[in-house]
């Protein structure tokens, strides 16, 4: 490759169009040829989804596109592609019939030391194998299950592994089907805590993803 055609080197030959939106952009930096470009809520419009690149020059040009933008966690809607998950938060109580799931309600509200179960749906049209499974957990609770191991629940065995602000599930065979995965916290300490929102992909086909919904979760003294 390096012994045909002409001298990639020269200015001539790293010069490159980037039209974006319609509009023509420069790098910020001469050397690296970086661009990067930040763009206020009020004006974004359909046409930035569109992006020319031209080159004229006997060179080559290669580099990589990504769009990044930020949202309140709270306010994250739940997706889904081939598969979809729903989250849902359950007080677990004791009563005389023995402990018992009151979800989560503003008649039911929790306190500090209540315990809380996750409970979450998954549902695959398709046989699935590397599947992470990943929920966020608010900053007002703290896990129960603190040793990472492999379990089998369900007719489906995974490896689950408990980090700083998350609860892992690392599958590496899922049937198509309909699954359940709950996991139990306690609340200590008292206010009103974002609780992110669980996400589910594929390893090797990243398309293959679902995410839940953002979630709030109030604590009372």
């Amino acid at each position: 490759m390096m012994n045909s055609g002409k001298s990639w080197t020269t200015p001539e030959a790293d010069k490159a169009t980037v039209i974006w939106g319609g509009k023509e952009v420069a790098p910020q930096t001469k050397t690296t040829g970086f661009l990067k470009q930040t763009i206020n809520s009020d004006k974004i419009d359909p046409k930035l989804g569109q992006v020319t690149v031209t080159k004229t020059g006997p060179g080559i040009v290669q580099g990589g596109l990504f769009w990044q933008y930020y949202e309140d966690i709270n306010n994250a809607k739940s997706t889904e592609t081939y598969i979809s998950m729903t989250r849902e938060f359950y007080k677990k109580v004791k009563t005389t019939n023995g402990e018992e799931l009151l979800k989560i309600t503003e008649n039911s509200p929790l306190n500090v030391g209540d315990r809380l179960t996750v409970r979450m749906i998954l549902n695959s049209d398709r046989p699935m194998q590397y599947v992470h499974l990943k929920d966020m957990r608010a900053a007002g609770l703290e896990p129960v299950d603190v040793l990472s191991g492999y379990q089998y629940k369900n007719n489906l065995g995974y490896y689950q592994a408990t980090k700083d602000a998350s609860t892992n599930f690392y599958i590496y065979y899922m049937p198509k089907g309909k699954y359940v995965f709950e996991y139990d916290l306690v609340c200590n300490a008292a206010g009103s805590f974002s609780s992110g929102f669980a996400t589910l992909q594929n390893y090797y086909a990243p398309q293959m993803n679902a995410r839940t919904k953002g979630d709030k979760l109030e604590i009372k003294n």
